[in-house]
């Protein structure tokens, strides 16, 4: 959508996607009502979209067709070079890791034993719960496995946990988020080293500066209300703060890409 970078007229709809780490309808349910609060803050009408796969996620946020955009690292690293997407806030005191999930009932205790076995990964790009781990894997360890992306982060414990895939690619925040049920099944077997985690980022040539910032106030502003701190606790968001892609330029380095949608 086309912004005045001056006026902005009250029926103007500014998009705001979110990868899909978890079903449709969770990410519904956690994000929907944060940015009702958002809007009620702000006086700026967002639109949720939730695509139904993060593959969706990633042609469209390429494509540079979302205003907003809740995303892995390894995303804001493509859109900012694509489409100069910029990050705004991030949970700026905490890291990401990825982890390496498998069945406490199966019979895999060392990483060597991964050595050629299929492993869930939730999609090719995401970033600690599939990159982060096949690097490691490949560069640290020499271990090979082959990749089995599934639906999203939710069906990697699940599918470990049926014994469908003998491990997975995950992350803490996503294990936790799974049914107790599921959680109770699972040993984590590795972790990652702590990268920055997941940014909110804007198109800052269609998004015009002061909506930029009203928008960035309101969510900080949820800090400060009891029920604002709850909502932000379900991404997990709680220590939301303003950021920049300087600290996410470091990524660049990795060289991540070798290991986008291969098999080994």
């Amino acid at each position: 959508m086309e912004a005045s970078p001056h006026t902005i007229s009250p029926d103007q709809l500014f998009s705001f996607a979110v990868v899909p780490q978890y079903t449709p309808q969770k990410v519904r349910q956690i994000w929907q009502p944060i940015l009702t609060a958002v809007e009620h803050a702000s006086g700026i009408r967002l639109k949720l979209i939730v695509p139904p796969n993060i593959q969706s996620f990633e042609h469209d946020l390429y494509a540079g067709k979302y205003d907003f955009a809740y995303m892995n690292p390894y995303h804001l690293l493509i859109a900012h070079r694509q489409q100069d997407y910029r990050p705004i806030l991030a949970n700026a005191h905490r890291t990401l890791r990825g982890i390496i999930v498998v069945s406490k009932r199966g019979g895999i205790k060392r990483l060597s034993e991964l050595s050629g076995l299929r492993m869930a990964f939730p999609a090719p790009d995401a970033f600690a719960a599939s990159m982060l781990i096949r690097s490691e894997l490949k560069l640290q360890y020499h271990i090979s496995v082959i990749p089995w992306y599934v639906v999203n982060h939710s069906s990697v414990f699940m599918d470990v946990a049926l014994g469908l895939a003998p491990a997975g690619g995950g992350v803490y925040a996503t294990l936790q988020q799974q049914p107790r049920q599921i959680r109770q099944r699972l040993r984590v077997l590795y972790e990652t080293p702590p990268m920055p985690t997941h940014p909110i980022a804007v198109d800052g040539h269609r998004v015009p500066p002061s909506v930029v910032h009203r928008v960035t106030d309101a969510f900080l502003g949820l800090k400060a209300t009891r029920e604002g701190r709850h909502l932000l606790a379900a991404v997990p968001f709680v220590e939301i703060e303003k950021t920049s892609y300087d600290r996410y330029r470091p990524l660049e380095a990795l060289d991540l890409n070798q290991f986008v949608g291969k098999g080994h």
